[in-house]
């Protein structure tokens, strides 16, 4: 059955993730939305209020563009056509993009191992283990992913941040060790004076690298990387399951 909800019900489920996402209270909820698609994409809240409402129920095409671009999702999706994304991907700390944007050439079909962040620390170890049989782990099956990628599931809130995007406490993130990780990419590394592996955004400056939580309040630190830490893996996608 084609999928066919109106833009309204698409739309309102979308900016109710992003508020959620976010930490917006209940009685902010419309008010916080309208006021960054204004300023981020130019879209006035009269307009949105008739996309919600009903009243504009075929939106100009500028208008279904600049709200498609700000959730990340395709401009069917947003009219309702196809179905939402389930998954998003992210590249350079930056961008965001579905999975079917990620490169063929350094992908395959998998069904990827759940790791614990101490597992993740002995990655050669624990992927040798698994894949000998020696050690069993949950598998999640993804669309793509390179040989050696793995899933984590995101502990604490130093990366539930007030931008986008933002990886609140039980999401699941998708690790690649085979990309290289570039200033502003998120990653998995060890850090000194964490007993596993810690995940945060890349900052490279002069030659010293950084590890930089999306949350601002007191009590997540910036990690600067001694020269024993390494990056285990670039994050590629995280799980963002809508209701």
């Amino acid at each position: 059955m084609k999928y066919s909800p109106s833009i309204a019900k698409t739309l309102r489920r979308l900016m109710d993730r992003y508020d959620e996402g976010h930490g917006i209270s209940e009685n902010a909820l419309s008010r916080a939305t309208y006021e960054v698609l204004g300023e981020e994409r130019g879209v006035p809240q009269p307009t949105i209020h008739r996309i919600l409402t009903g009243i504009s129920k075929d939106p100009k095409s500028l208008t279904v563009q600049r709200l498609a671009e700000f959730f990340g999702v395709s401009e069917a999706q947003l009219r309702g056509h196809e179905a939402l994304p389930t998954r998003f991907g992210v590249a350079d700390g930056k961008t965001r993009y579905s999975v079917a944007s990620y490169p063929a050439s350094n992908s395959l079909d998998a069904a990827l191992p759940v790791l614990t962040w101490e597992q993740a620390g002995r990655l050669d170890y624990m992927l040798e283990e698994i894949r000998k049989g020696a050690i069993k782990v949950p598998f999640e099956t993804i669309r793509r992913a390179g040989p050696q990628s793995f899933t984590l599931v995101v502990q604490g809130d130093a990366m539930h941040g007030s931008g986008r995007p933002s990886f609140p406490e039980g999401t699941r993130i998708t690790v690649d060790p085979s990309l290289d990780a570039g200033h502003g990419a998120f990653v998995v590394a060890t850090a000194k004076g964490y007993s596993s592996p810690i995940f945060r955004r890349l900052e490279i400056e002069g030659g010293v690298r950084r590890l930089v939580p999306l949350n601002d309040r007191p009590g997540y630190e910036i990690v600067t990387m001694a020269s024993c830490d390494h990056v285990i893996g670039k994050v590629v996608e995280y799980y963002d399951w809508l209701p």
